[in-house]
């Protein structure tokens, strides 16, 4: 097959069955799971495109999905678990807080099975008023570690804080848009992430579709600061990382680049690239779009500790 066929085409050909019609989802018994290993972010045939942006997809069985489990460069999906970035933009203070929830959610995805994923809340505060607030669901792949994500629901606040502007972003692996284009399951971080891996970190076209890559690997912080690598879209810098002064450096840590596809062009955003770190026990602690890690009480609560030792135990002996 042609590579540069975009995801539509590869996913088109390859599944039917779910219609949206008055909002109502009908679903038939058929994959979500395209046929080929790799889809490509350029949806639109062109051979004017810089590279091919193609990415592989995740082939976790749902025997193998768990709401719970801990892939050390993620937090771990145990309840209670919660960390915090910050960022300065302008003169403004931008908050974003994540907090491993107690429930859990429900899928049964055709051709996958049935699933349950963990429930995570993302709180997104500017200037001390709260301006997003999203449910993500991600899960634990027992086969390759993998931290897979299968959607959200997202909730765009006006300047009050309170009424809900827009659902954008929205989206649910299975289910499908209105051209008929079905979300897949898709991974936010690897389990080995290795140098090159790729993989689609968003798995819904046309709502949120994109492609990460490990750029570097074995990144540090030294006194607190971590200098990133320059990559084809994003020029590198060096930043302070606020936790890493206060509990000690990090070491171990992977650069992943991810870059976005255009929901109307179907094209990658190469203009706006988000680079992230994540270090192993410390998870995500920079994020080129919501700034550097200040808060993660699985370093600093010890009862939370405790919680996750137990867990990690438990689980070596089944």
């Amino acid at each position: 097959m042609n590579k540069r066929v975009g995801f539509w085409a590869i996913v088109g050909a390859a599944l039917t069955g779910l219609v949206l019609s008055g909002g109502t989802a009908v679903m038939a018994q058929s994959s979500v799971r395209p046929a080929e290993s790799v889809v490509d972010l350029n949806a639109v045939k062109d051979p004017a495109a810089p590279i091919p942006m193609t990415y592989s997809i995740s082939t976790c069985g749902a025997h193998s999905i768990k709401a719970r489990g801990i892939n050390p460069y993620w937090e771990p999906l145990i309840p209670g678990v919660k960390h915090v970035s910050w960022r300065k933009l302008g003169s403004d203070d931008f908050r974003k807080e994540y907090t491993v929830l107690d429930e859990t959610a429900k899928f049964d995805v055709p051709g996958i099975g049935r699933l349950e994923a963990a429930v995570i809340e993302e709180r997104e505060i500017l200037n001390g008023v709260l301006r997003q607030v999203s449910h993500n669901w991600y899960a634990f792949c027992e086969e390759n570690n993998n931290i897979l994500s299968v959607g959200e629901t997202s909730a765009h606040l006006k300047a009050d804080g309170k009424s809900v502007a827009d659902t954008e972003g929205t989206w649910r692996a299975g289910l499908a848009n209105d051209k008929g284009e079905r979300a897949i399951v898709a991974v936010a971080i690897a389990g080995t992430p290795s140098l090159g891996a790729k993989w689609i970190f968003d798995g819904a076209p046309g709502i949120a579709l994109g492609g990460a890559e490990v750029v570097a690997t074995g990144l540090k912080t030294v006194n607190g600061k971590l200098t990133t690598v320059k990559t084809r879209y994003y020029k590198g810098e060096t930043i302070e990382i606020p936790l890493a002064k206060k509990v000690g450096d990090f070491s171990g840590c992977v650069q992943v680049e991810e870059l976005s596809q255009f929901s109307d062009s179907r094209k990658p955003n190469l203009d706006d690239p988000t680079n992230k770190v994540f270090c192993p026990g410390a998870g995500l602690v920079f994020d080129t779009s919501d700034g550097v890690l200040i808060e993660n009480n699985v370093l600093t609560d010890a009862a939370l500790k405790f919680q996750i030792d137990a867990f990690i135990l438990y689980n070596k002996k089944k």
